[in-house]
Order: structure tokens, then sequence, then C-alpha cells
């Protein structure tokens, strides 16, 4: 991706909407339509798909009402030409102007559209690479429908199709060529069993996290969140009829996102100080209390008999010396497989807000989140790069920079390449969410000066998105080796984790965010500043154990661009 081009190279063009007119006559669809406009940008051209029939019913014109600003044209279809009107519509519809919009939007009027779902599926979409259907398997309850439980290995007609000239050739193949249009099998019913008997091009269909299929009548009991907790398109008959027959007593899908349980793995040592042994205690029983944590397991080169002094209600896990990630990484991995884990500082607490997940899938993601710090105004706030330690400075986040929009010059002699350009670019096209309104030709990377925002771009703060002292992924790690032998709490072991980590999202091993927006820890330290710490940072600088993840003459480059930028989930 070349400077100066839009990132976000995969945006919808246009919302195609397929109805019919028993829709229009019941005025189902120009209601459904009111709603879809309120959260529907106006760009967006807008082209509502129908049968012939339907343009002889008074008052269709209501359907394209302008006065919001929306371009919404209606195209009729002669639904006649095949056996089955639906396919006919839909093969017609695909077919629709691909000169002009390669990625459209299919919706129908039993979609729930929540706030923001375009700019989610477009900042989503770069991820994936040559597809042609981004939408959603099902995910509803069939325990009562055995006839229908081939329902899990379909992709639902609600979806972003990607027009290219392969898809539109297979849609043809199938839908003109073999007849698919004369098939008493819907259109999505008919592609899946396409691709289930060609086996080579599954990779072509993205189940997307912002779309979700529970669009039976008998799923209307289920509730999306705990399946799809980040879904903005809810594909499901309760949204639109309120009429539906309650006699599929279907047992409600769990709300828990299964049997896997958050437990916390942290260090903690024989402190002599009693005033510092208060903190971590103080931290240790806050997250004793946290509903969202199962279980405490700590790691220490210390006694079980010391660590008595804490709490009897911990784990212990002892280690011949400073426990390191790999440490952890691979007792999660060894006893802990199925479960969350997060892997914490010692003096670092959690608050309600740790119940996000218990809301999602944490499969294939990692989470490494910058602290939250409390200020004697007792409200918390999140570091910039020149204050990240108590007494922190009273800033708010949005009024800082995100170190994305740095332009570090990597040098390419280390051991591990680490593509940063390219990691940079995802970010800035993935998380729309985090732009910022400076215009950064008032800055450049040396300009880490405290300050707030002013609106003639005089100064500035730098996000401190180099910092992380809580880390949560799903066990097992399988991309763990003995690079991870970092050991816990010493001089930037949290910029060397994220150097990891990020050759692992480079790769697509995992999918690395830090949402310190939705998920806050706070940092409870009190007695020392960033210079009563006890690193020896000169010795601490070219530990050994950092031989083995970069050679010396590049790490005072890459140290400053181990970033993981601040989001919201």
């Amino acid at each position: 991706m070349q400077s100066g081009k839009t990132y976000n190279k995969q945006s919808i063009d246009a919302v195609f909407i397929q109805s019919h007119a028993g829709e229009i006559k019941s005025g189902r669809l120009l209601k459904w339509l009111k709603e879809f406009r309120e959260v529907t940008p106006t760009h967006i051209p807008i082209r509502i798909f129908l049968d012939e029939s339907a343009s002889n019913i008074s008052k269709i014109e209501e359907l394209t009402d302008v006065s919001t600003g929306h371009d919404i044209e209606l195209v009729f279809i002669d639904d006649t030409v095949g056996d089955n009107p639906t396919s006919v519509v839909w093969t017609e519809m695909i077919n629709h102007n691909t000169n002009i919009w390669s990625r459209v939007l299919l919706l129908e009027s039993d979609c729930r559209l929540l706030p923001g779902y375009i700019p989610a599926l477009n900042a989503d979409m770069p991820r994936f690479d040559d597809w042609w259907i981004y939408g959603s398997l099902y995910y509803g309850d069939s325990t009562n429908h055995f006839a229908e439980l081939n329902r899990m290995t379909h992709m639902n007609g609600i979806a972003v199709y990607n027009r290219c000239y392969e898809f539109i050739n297979f849609v043809n193949y199938v839908f003109h060529t073999n007849h698919g249009i004369d098939n008493a099998v819907n259109f999505d019913w008919l592609l899946a069993q396409y691709i289930h008997s060609r086996g080579d091009i599954y990779n072509k269909f993205i189940d997307s996290k912002h779309i979700i299929n529970i669009s039976p009548v008998w799923d209307i009991h289920v509730e999306h969140a705990p399946l799809k907790p980040l879904a903005k398109i809810i594909h499901c008959k309760k949204y639109i009829d309120s009429n539906i027959s309650t006699e599929f007593k279907i047992k409600p899908i769990s709300t828990s996102s299964s049997t896997e349980r958050v437990v916390l793995f942290t260090t903690l040592y024989n402190e002599r100080d009693v005033k510092r042994f208060d903190e971590l205690k103080y931290c240790l029983d806050k997250n004793l209390q946290n509903e969202s944590i199962s279980e405490i397991v700590v790691f220490t080169e210390d006694s079980p008999d010391e660590m008595s002094r804490y709490s009897d209600n911990i784990k212990i896990v002892s280690t011949p010396t400073r426990p390191t990630y790999h440490d952890m990484m691979k007792h999660a991995n060894e006893s802990y497989s199925g479960d969350i884990i997060m892997i914490a500082n010692s003096d670092i607490y959690f608050d309600e807000t740790l119940c996000e997940l218990n809301k999602m899938d944490m499969t294939g993601k990692f989470f490494s989140l910058t602290r939250w710090c409390v200020h004697s105004n007792n409200h918390a706030y999140l570091p910039h790069v020149r204050n990240s330690s108590h007494p922190i400075d009273d800033i708010e986040h949005e009024d800082m920079i995100s170190l994305r929009w740095w332009n570090a010059s990597m040098i390419e002699n280390h051991i591990y390449e680490c593509d940063f350009d390219k990691y940079r670019e995802r970010w800035m096209s993935q998380h729309d969410d985090i732009e910022q309104t400076y215009d950064m030709q008032y800055f450049d990377r040396q300009m880490n000066v405290k300050g707030r925002r002013h609106d003639d771009g005089s100064t500035a703060c730098w996000r401190n998105e180099l910092s992380a002292d809580t880390w949560i992924f799903k066990a097992p790690y399988t991309p763990l080796n003995n690079q991870y032998n970092i050991p816990i709490g010493t001089y930037r072991c949290d910029t060397w984790l994220n150097y990891l980590l990020i050759q692992q999202h480079n790769k697509n091993n995992i999918e690395l965010s830090n949402p310190c927006l939705s998920i806050k820890t706070y940092h409870h330290d009190f007695l020392r500043t960033d210079a009563d710490k006890n690193y020896d940072i000169t010795g601490d600088e070219s530990p050994p154990w950092l031989d083995t993840i970069i050679q010396d003459s590049s790490r005072d480059t890459i140290v400053h661009s181990c970033y993981v930028p601040w989001v919201r989930i």
C-alpha cells in the first residue's frame, strides 16, 4: 500500500435491498426503510430490487423518499423467467451494474441494523484477501429441527458480495448455465451445495464478526450478543414481526460464552516494605473480589508460606528464577487449555469492564492492554509518552495523538523480520474509530511534548501505546517458543513481548489489539515515580535473553515502534 492512497480499499460501494410486492402492501418495507435511513450514511447508493408486479402498487414512490438525502432507486425484475422467483431476483441483482459498484451489501427487511454498521464492515473487510462473500454462517438453535442441521454449514444471503470476475462467472454458471433459477432450493442453499461439491473455494467465504444469521422463525428467542457480541447486522425475524407464532418453544441459548473461565496469572514476591506490600495486596484483593475472574495463579520465586501473607485463595506456581512470559504461557497451554488467560503485573487490578470478556469469542484474539492511572482528583487517565506513572497527568486520551502516525524508518538487518510498515497500514485501515483530528503537517516524531490539544495544532501529546501491563488470550497460545523467555517486570519487557506479538499479528496467527478504552486495568503504585523504580537501565538495556529476539544494532530503532494502538471493542 503506497503513501497517499486510500488505505481501506475494500469498502462497500452500494447497498442492495431485496424485497417483493407483499412487503410493500403490508407496509413492512416502508416501516423498515425509515429505521434503515437513520443508521445508513447518505453517500452510499441504495437500490431496492422488486418483482415487476410491485410497480403497480399505489404510493410506491414513498419508498424513494429523498428528504433524508439518500440516493434511493427502485429496480424491477421479471421474476417469472425462472421457477424460483427469489433466486431470479437475486441473480439479476448480483449482475446489476457490476462495472459501477464492485462490493455491494445485500439486506432484507428482517435485518436489524445497529449504528455504525457500515464503518464496522469497512474496517474489518480489508483483513481478508481474495474473498467472494463476507457474511454469516448459521448461529441459531437447530436442536429441535434435525432436518435443518445442515444450516450450520451454509453462508446466509445477507452479506457483502465482492463482485469480481470469478465470482460473477461462478454465479452465472450455477444459476443460468445449470438452471439454478429453476431449482426449488433458494439461492443461498444452492450456492452452498456447489461450494461443498467443489471443496476448493471455502476460503472465498468469510464468516464476519459483524453479521449474524439467526433468521429462522424458531430462533426468535435467541440472543445474538453471546454468539457474536460485535454483530452490527442481526438477521432475525423477531425484529420485524410482532405477530410471530410462539409455538416454537426452543430452549434459549446460554448467555455464557461456553464453559470458558477467566484466569489471572500474576507474580508476587516477599515484599519487605510495608507500604508497598499493602499496595500489592490491595490489587490482589480487588482481583479476588472481581466476579469475572474465576481463579488467580501466582508465579513466584518465593515459598508458598511467604505468599500466604497475601492470601490463602490463590494457587502458587514456584519458579527457580524470576517468572517469564514463557513460564506462564507454557503453564496455560498445559493446564488451562480452553480458558481465557490474563497475564498481568502484580500492581494491576481490574474493574467491572472485565465482563466484556464474557461477551466475546477470544479464539485467535490477543489483547495487549495499556493501564490507566488514578490521579489525585480521583479520575483515571491513560499515559502519554512523557508520563506513564504516578503522578499521572490529567490529560484525556482524546487529547493525544496515536503513535500509529509515527513514520519510523526500520533497520532491516535484525534476525526476525517484523514489517512495521505493514503493521502501521493495517491499523490505519482497520481502526477508523480512533482517527484523530490533528493536521499532521504540524508534527514530527520528535515532538513528544506535554500539552493539550490546541486548535492551531501548536502542541500535542503522543499516546503511550508502547506501554502494556496486561495480556489476554485464549489458551493454548500455539506460537510459543523460547523467545518468550522474557522476565516479567524487567525494563521494557512489555516492549519486547509486543515485538513478538506484532510479528504473529502480521503473519495472521493472532489478531492483536489494545482495547484499553473498553477493558480498563489500573496501575496501583503511588509510592514510586519512574525514577524511583528498581530498574538497572544500564544493565537491563542488553540482557542475555534479548539476543534471542533482536540484534543490538536494531534495538534503538525498533523499541519505539512496538506499539499497539488504543481501540474500543
